[in-house]
């Protein structure tokens, strides 16, 4: 996206699409927050503290309906929001002063005046910076988990994007999974393996790696 067009975007992100969903937040259930929670994270708009604080308190009320898409969608919005956290903290000093964007406008003041001593160079500051506590990443994957090991249909909803975003996510926030986690998730992806484009296998080969997760051989095969 063209930076004068992603400028304008985040504009309207921050005086149309916020209010709006901290006005119905609780009322949107989990496809609509979903939506709205990643749209925001490609978008490189962070809510500030008080809208953060309410968003993830209605994601949380809203993980137990949450379809795979759902999930993974939070997921890989929080991992963006944690990276783009770590991406401003090493901006120099006049970029940050002279972007127009909304990121670099909406949450330059607020990490200075909140954190002013911490650094958010590690994925953990970046995270706690960022506002996402790590109960609700350990809510969604819980809930992840649950799926992937379903032996019902709800399984064969985990298609290759949703596991490629969900351990991709869990690798970038650098949350650590279960070994329960792992067979869950190698049990639900094997089957999708024939369907996953060359992205989603690197990025879960990546991950996995990065996890410290050994794929069993009918994985790999």
């Amino acid at each position: 996206v063209p930076p004068a067009q992603l400028a304008e975007a985040q504009v309207l992100a921050q005086q149309l699409l916020l209010p709006l969903l901290m006005r119905h937040a609780p009322a949107m259930g989990a496809r609509g927050l979903a939506n709205a929670t990643w749209a925001l994270a490609k978008l490189e708009v962070l809510p500030g503290p008080a809208a953060m604080q309410q968003l993830v308190q209605s994601l949380a009320a809203a993980v137990p309906a949450m379809e795979p898409q759902h999930i993974s969608s939070v997921l890989y919005a929080c991992a963006l929001w944690q990276q783009q956290q770590q991406q401003l903290v090493w901006q120099p000093r006049h970029q940050e002063m002279s972007s127009g964007s909304a990121w670099s406008s909406s949450t330059t003041s607020w990490q200075q005046q909140q954190h002013p001593a911490e650094h958010s160079s590690t994925p953990a500051a970046a995270r706690r910076a960022a506002g996402i506590p790590a109960q609700l990443l350990d809510s969604l994957l819980d809930a992840a988990q649950a799926g992937m090991a379903s032996q019902a249909a709800t399984a064969a909803a985990w298609g290759p994007q949703a596991l490629s975003n969900s351990i991709y996510a869990a690798a970038v926030l650098e949350q650590p999974v279960t070994a329960q986690w792992a067979a869950a998730y190698w049990q639900a992806s094997s089957s999708s393996m024939a369907a996953a484009q060359p992205q989603h296998r690197s990025n879960m080969a990546w991950a996995a790696a990065r996890l410290g997760l050994a794929p069993p051989a009918s994985w790999m095969a």
